[in-house]
């Protein structure tokens, strides 16, 4: 399974809080933005390609994002495990990215120092948890009988004809994506991150558009999800 590029999904709604095992260390800050790249992905396949029995499909757009994160983490540059992690976020919320286009979606205090990664931790959620978000509006789509990590919506076209769809994910996963270099927060230099969603890295296999209301594709597109997540410092 091929390592891609993508993500960066957005944070829509929280007060996120810093736990820091140190009281007494200075706080920067982590702004986190967020956007999809590539929102549009597009095919050379001619007509004569056609899969037998099957639809053309010759582009797809991808214009929202949502996934449910249990907590985010940063890990401490030279630290071997991660009981030094830096926790931002301890209870779940959602990350939301759409062609709106790039935005600030939080500021975050931080203790100053070097990081090498961070980590997500995508998890549904527990039948005993459900009864609490039943009537948020941010996370009643991953409260249904299926409990979704993932929801992706947008319009894919078959044979010249636009379809809305909306791809859902029970998904989950523990990532962890490296900074190459490691990134500092301090007071003096203050962090910038964008994460970012990259559609052609989900649903673009080559000149295949891996059409998400194909049964088939399920497994392959569930897969490049949790392989596409990757954090730019700007």
């Amino acid at each position: 399974m091929r390592m891609l590029a993508v993500i960066s999904v957005a944070i829509s709604l929280i007060a996120i809080s810093c736990n820091s095992s140190d009281p007494s260390t200075t706080d920067g800050n982590v702004t986190v933005e967020s956007g999809i790249n590539g929102s549009t992905v597009s095919s050379f396949k001619k007509s004569g390609d056609r899969p037998q029995g099957g639809a053309l499909v010759s582009s797809l757009r991808v214009s929202r994002v949502r996934v449910l994160v249990s907590r985010m983490k940063l890990h401490l540059d030279g630290k071997p495990d991660s009981t030094d992690d830096k926790t931002f976020k301890l209870e779940p919320f959602v990350y939301v990215a759409d062609s709106v286009g790039s935005r600030v979606v939080a500021t975050i205090p931080m203790p100053n120092g070097s990081y090498d990664k961070i980590k997500w931790e995508i998890h549904r959620f527990s039948s005993s948890e459900v009864p609490n978000y039943l009537t948020d509006s941010l996370f009643r789509d991953f409260v249904t009988g299926d409990r979704f990590t993932v929801l992706i919506e947008g319009s894919v076209v078959r044979d010249g004809v636009t379809w809305p769809f909306i791809y859902r994910s029970d998904a989950t996963s523990n990532i962890t994506i490296k900074f190459n270099p490691s990134v500092t927060v301090s007071n003096d230099a203050p962090l910038f991150l964008s994460l970012k969603f990259d559609a052609p890295g989900v649903f673009k296999d080559g000149a295949n558009i891996l059409d998400p209301e194909d049964s088939s594709n399920r497994s392959e597109i569930d897969n490049r999800i949790k392989a596409a997540f990757r954090a730019n410092k700007k």
